[in-house]
């Protein structure tokens, strides 16, 4: 059963494949420049002295957003914002983020979908890798489409920002989580760019996997940095909670690369002279480029090129690199969860029992936190089958049933609740969801519109 999941993905896959074989020729691809070429994703002038959220560029995507990467969407509307954020220190920057509005769309609804970005790599990013005939090989924003088809058949206006910055600063959570937050803010003030309510909008908020980095920090960091800002609920699964925990996690297995590309991230989020040195002092000339490949491909070069490696062995003090300063305080201050505020909104968490990613032991731990910390609702379901890739899959369902409740008016859980799944105990209401997700790509597959 858990192999059965895990190939969900796959067939899934297949099907797009068959399907563009079988069916009508593809219309024209605009194969777009990638973000590090077009100027677009250039700082616009003046951006230090706007507020966090102000829209600074917006344009049509230059090339069709795709289902997988491959098939248009067919939308009633789509637009990438350029906005003003917060980076990791602290300093003025900005971010891009695409909207998805859906023929027939409800305009007051909207879902900020944090992307499986996972590389330190400015090309990887979402509003690039979905748009069809794009070089990006950021395979995970592709195939998580399928999710964002779920989403807009369901009438919701969908926002996927570049949470990451123009540092590509993958794993800052403190990166992550403001420009998450300020995309937000773009969004509701884009009433006359693309159409969304300029009287009262709902929001909630979604990420998996790296994702969760994005959707888990705005969450923390929401009180404080973006208190105007009413968001109903998130759904975060395969939390990534402790970043030094979760890269002696992915160690030495097919996730290792990303430990690398997250202590990169980190590298381009925090530059000093401190953090420079400790690099320089602790790698060996003779592996240097190795070790920098992650800074320029994405996630799925990273996982083949790393593959059952010991990541460790690229620096002289071995796992050691993590304790030593700077790096050490880098990652305490932006890669550990539950250090914050405590979320004010709704939150519905979900994971796999054996996620190795990062250990299901983090997650309880920071959900304990929040608990013991007076959250005022927190729904948990610990999934007792599967793994982290199968797991974005099978808990997807009960994330988008958790974001139409809160839509929907439905009071959220008072205080915790955790339970334990079975696929036996499977919730047929979660089920469907599921299956509104599959619907949705079909939908994509056949170029129908995403009507409610």
């Amino acid at each position: 059963m858990i192999m059965a999941f895990s190939t969900l993905s796959e067939i899934l896959t297949a099907f797009v494949v068959f399907t563009i074989a079988s069916g009508s020729p593809l219309p024209h691809r605009d194969v777009s420049k990638p973000p590090t070429k077009d100027p677009f994703y250039s700082h616009a002038s003046g951006f230090k002295d706007a507020s966090p959220g102000t829209i600074l560029k917006h344009r049509t995507p230059p090339g069709e957003l795709g289902d997988f990467g491959t098939i248009p969407l067919n939308l009633q509307s789509s637009h990438q914002i350029q906005y003003r954020t917060t980076n990791s220190q602290g300093n003025p920057d900005t971010a891009v983020t695409t909207v998805l509005v859906p023929e027939g769309g409800n305009m007051s609804r909207l879902v900020s979908y944090q992307d499986i970005q996972d590389a330190s790599y400015l090309n990887c990013a979402p509003s690039y890798a979905i748009q069809v005939g794009s070089d990006s090989n950021n395979s995970l924003s592709k195939s998580s489409s399928i999710f964002e088809a779920g989403l807009l058949s369901q009438g919701y206006i969908v926002s996927i920002p570049d949470y990451q910055g123009t540092q590509a600063a993958f794993s800052s959570g403190i990166q992550a989580g403001q420009a998450t937050l300020d995309s937000i803010r773009a969004v509701l003030s884009s009433s006359s760019i693309t159409g969304i309510s300029s009287k009262h909008v709902d929001v909630t908020m979604w990420g998996y996997s790296g994702g969760s980095i994005a959707t888990g920090w705005a969450a923390e960091m929401q009180p404080s940095y973006a208190p105007e800002l009413k968001i109903a609920g998130a759904a975060i699964g395969g939390t990534v909670v402790n970043l030094n925990n979760t890269i002696h996690t992915m160690n030495k297995s097919q996730y290792a690369g990303l430990g690398l590309a997250g202590l990169w991230g980190l590298y381009q989020g925090f530059p000093s002279p401190e953090l420079e040195k400790l690099l320089d002092d602790e790698t060996f000339l003779e592996n240097r480029t190795e070790l920098e490949s992650p800074r320029s491909q994405c996630a799925g070069a990273d996982f083949s090129q790393f593959d059952g490696k010991d990541v460790f062995k690229y620096f002289r003090n071995g796992e050691g690199i993590l304790n030593s300063s700077p790096l050490r305080e880098i990652i305490e201050k932006a890669g550990v969860m539950g250090k914050r505020d405590v979320p004010q909104i709704p939150l519905y968490f979900y994971k796999a029992k054996g996620d190795q990613v990062n250990s299901i032991d983090d997650n309880d731990a920071l959900v304990k936190s929040y608990c013991d910390r007076g959250i005022s609702s927190l729904e948990y379901v610990r999934s007792s089958i599967g793994d982290h890739t199968s797991e974005s899959m099978v808990g997807s369902g009960g994330a988008v049933k958790f974001l139409k409740d809160r839509f929907n008016g439905v009071p959220p859980t008072q205080g915790c609740k955790t339970s334990d799944f079975w696929f036996m105990d499977l919730d047929w209401d979660n089920f469907k969801m599921f299956g509104n997700e599959l619907v949705g790509a079909v939908k994509a597959m056949f170029g129908v519109p995403f009507k409610v």
